[in-house]
């Protein structure tokens, strides 16, 4: 008689757990490329962030006009508008890690030379202008050429997550670079600021070049030497926007909006700081700071729900929040209050942009990266078109209110001295 032996049951496995919220926020950072390319966004971000306030800071106490602050960004937004396709085009054509280790060299050399002629008290306003338009010219490569890089490390799977991850380096520095140009500006001077710009971007130099090179197989240069002219690839680049992916082209539309009307805002901040708000040079670094805070934590929820489903939905919505909050910020009677609404107005705004920049990165094949990017940070050109006509309305703005001042002093009693600002007496 035979006797069959019964197995032990065996249990199925338990269902993965679901990644918790550090895991879902920083994943990406898992993938040594990226970590180094990511510390070295840090970095970059935080000289271009130290670079945004001292740039605009020098250009209004050089001259004492808002109409300033609109010419140096003028410089830099015209070789962006100029040279973003051709940007497109390099970023799909040659090496990308070569790319980077040049352009940010040359920021850094820029960063240098600046901080030579304050040392030597030498700087004119013409000099900034020219800065703003090579570093302007750098930002056409680097920036799409950055951007085609991320699939290269990441993978699609985890590319919003390190997309959103690249924003929340960029808002760290919002924090820390404005607050640390804010105090350099009243401790040390303006030249101490571009000393630190030079040292940060000899740091990103350095952790650029330890990244390993992902473009090295015979794939990736057979796929390069294959590809045509300039002209012809940027032509297929924009047939593959405008005509075969639609949604990109739409989604492109409207990350323009909030560039055009709500972005040049930060570039007011110093006519805010010393005409508005009458507060010292560190009035300045806090208001770019926490606008900062805000950012941050708008890109570190996206980064998060990367996958959320309904994205576009809330993006829309943080496109709402965005115009509603700056308009607050607009009418705030004074600093103490206007400092919560930045914080908002940074919240909303980069949860907008981040959703934006994942969903077209997302949309697009990998073989149009660079010049779909290239196309896409155009729209970031086109800040000096919102910031030239709103610089040149608080000039005449403070004009009318120092005529208004002007004759309240002419008319009252001897004596009495009367300031005018935003109407009230």
């Amino acid at each position: 008689m035979t006797t069959t032996r019964r197995q032990p049951e065996v249990s199925a496995p338990p269902p993965s757990a679901e990644p918790g919220l550090g895991e879902r926020t920083f994943g990406s950072l898992r993938q040594r490329g990226y970590r180094l390319l990511w510390l070295s966004m840090l970095a970059s971000f935080l000289g271009n962030q130290m670079n945004m306030v001292a740039r605009g800071y020098l250009a209004f106490q050089l001259t004492g006009e808002a109409s300033a602050i609109g010419i140096v960004m003028v410089a830099w937004g015209l070789p962006m508008a100029l040279l973003a396709l051709v940007g497109g085009v390099a970023a799909d054509r040659y090496n990308k890690r070569r790319t980077l280790l040049g352009t940010q060299s040359a920021q850094g050399l820029m960063g240098l030379v600046i901080a030579l002629l304050l040392f030597a008290d030498s700087l004119e306003m013409w000099h900034l202008v020219a800065s703003g338009f090579l570093q302007g010219t750098v930002f056409a490569f680097m920036g799409p050429t950055r951007q085609a890089l991320l699939p290269l490390l990441v993978g699609r799977q985890q590319l919003g997550n390190a997309i959103a991850l690249n924003n929340a380096a960029m808002n760290l520095t919002r924090v820390l670079g404005p607050t640390l140009a804010g105090v350099m500006l009243g401790v040390g001077g303006a030249e101490w600021v571009y000393v630190t710009m030079f040292a940060a971007f000899a740091v990103v130099v350095l952790l650029i070049w330890r990244i390993p090179d992902p473009e090295r197989s015979a794939e990736h240069r057979a796929a390069r030497a294959a590809q045509g002219s300039v002209m012809h690839e940027m032509g297929v680049g924009l047939r593959y926007v405008f005509r075969d992916n639609r949604v990109l082209a739409w989604l492109i539309a409207l990350g323009m909006v909030p560039v055009i009307l709500g972005f040049p805002y930060q570039m007011l901040l110093p006519v805010f700081q010393e005409v508005v708000f009458e507060v010292e040079p560190w009035g300045l670094g806090v208001m770019y700071g926490v606008g900062g805070v805000g950012a941050l934590a708008g890109s570190l929820f996206v980064a998060a729900y990367a996958d959320y489903p309904r994205a576009p939905l809330l993006q829309i919505g943080a496109g709402v929040g965005f115009g509603a909050t700056l308009a607050a910020f607009a009418w705030s009677p004074g600093f103490w209050v206007a400092l919560p609404l930045l914080v908002a107005v940074g919240l909303f705004s980069m949860m907008f942009m981040s959703l934006n920049n994942m969903l077209v990165l997302g949309a697009s094949e990998p073989a149009y990266h660079g010049r779909v990017m290239s196309i896409y940070m155009l729209t970031f050109s086109l800040v000096p078109l919102g910031a030239v006509p709103m610089s040149l309305a608080t000039d005449a703005f403070e004009e009318g209110g120092a005529a208004r001042a002007t004759l309240v002093g002419q008319d009252g009693d001897v004596g009495v001295t009367a300031v005018v600002v935003d109407g009230d007496v």
